[in-house]
């Protein structure tokens, strides 16, 4: 029987690719800003919410190779 939906794998990988956006976010504000502001939170917001999707996504959809 094939289980439909998100995989626990989608939810680390969605994790992880939400993290990883939010930390270069974080490094480019930090050089070019100085800082963090409220815009720069929004942006990590959506980011986040972004790759968790994709993550999620990516498990969900049978990836296809062409050779």
């Amino acid at each position: 029987m094939r289980r439909e939906g998100p995989s626990a794998l989608g939810l680390v990988l969605g994790g992880a690719l939400a993290w990883f956006g939010t930390s270069a976010l974080a490094r480019l504000s930090r050089r070019l800003i100085g800082g963090q502001t409220g815009d720069i939170l929004g942006a990590a917001q959506q980011i986040s919410e972004i790759a968790i999707y994709l993550g999620l996504a990516a498990s969900v959809v049978p990836i296809i190779i062409i050779y």
